[in-house]
């Protein structure tokens, strides 16, 4: 019983000191807003207003922000910035570190005749694996489109709630 307290206690105290690790940064994402009349343009979500997008684009020498009438948008895509890479560590950490708790916390009657030690290796070799693949899935880009064509009131008001979620400003101004 003490030895599965122990163990318990290990991987919560592993989960939780690599927690503040993954920090979130304070930019905005990149996207391709598409204006009526085919014209393209890439960068950087600033904030989202009711009746405005800024972004901070690429193509401009100094950087500035821009707005862009809502009405004038025919389509925005976010591109997600793939994370499989941070998703198989961390994946695997968390799989490794639950996968050993657990072999050192199994009695030692129930699972052939391996001892502690040996149980936590497998399954911890085992939760790595898992954990990877598990977090290589999650950790993949998906990006997002938004259409802005014929939207009524209430739809474009939830299309610019969601696309603020993406700005480097959080809310709808």
């Amino acid at each position: 019983m003490k030895k599965s307290k122990i163990a318990l206690a290990f991987c919560l105290i592993t989960v939780l000191l690599l927690a503040p690790l993954s920090g979130m940064d304070d930019h905005g994402a990149n996207v391709v807003v598409t204006r009526k009349g085919g014209f393209l343009a890439r960068g950087e979500l600033l904030a989202v207003k009711r009746n405005a997008l800024v972004v901070s684009f690429s193509e401009t020498s100094t950087g500035e922000s821009v707005s862009v009438a809502i009405e004038d948008i025919e389509n925005v895509e976010v591109i997600m910035k793939s994370k499989v890479g941070k998703g198989m560590l961390w994946g695997g950490i968390i799989g490794a570190s639950l996968g050993a708790g657990y072999g050192f916390a199994e009695p030692a009657h129930q699972w052939f005749d391996f001892s502690s030690g040996t149980k936590a290796v497998i399954y911890g070799v085992l939760g790595l694996g898992l954990g990877v693949l598990i977090g290589a899935w999650a950790g993949s880009a998906r990006n997002e489109n938004f259409r802005f064509n014929d939207l009524s009131k209430e739809d474009r008001e939830a299309a610019l709630l969601k696309l603020s979620e993406y700005a480097a400003l959080k809310g709808v101004r």
